[in-house]
């Protein structure tokens, strides 16, 4: 539980925030998608990409669930922004 030196980091981290023990499984979640990919895409271990991935707990699942509905959100606020400021482009004076 201590190799890499993250996983137990992110224990005590989570254990501070007041999770139980046998909650940890959220380190456990990110440990087996990162044996997924490794054996998917035939790469070796990528420490800083799994203590990322660890950095973010206990939301990591909110986040990477929510960053694709974030970015289209924001993508639907610039083309509103830029529709309303196309009158504008066209005037003869600008």
């Amino acid at each position: 539980m201590n190799d890499p030196k993250c996983t137990k980091k992110t224990l005590n981290r989570l254990l501070g925030l007041g999770y139980a023990e046998d909650e940890s499984k959220k380190i456990g979640s990110v440990l087996v998608e990162e044996m997924y990919n490794i054996m998917k895409h035939q790469v070796s271990f990528d420490e800083k990409r799994y203590a990322k991935k660890l950095s973010l707990l206990p939301d990591y699942r909110l986040r990477t669930m929510m960053a694709p509905l974030l970015k289209h959100s924001l993508l639907k606020l610039h083309l509103m922004l830029v529709e309303m400021t196309m009158p504008l482009w066209n005037r003869k004076e600008i």
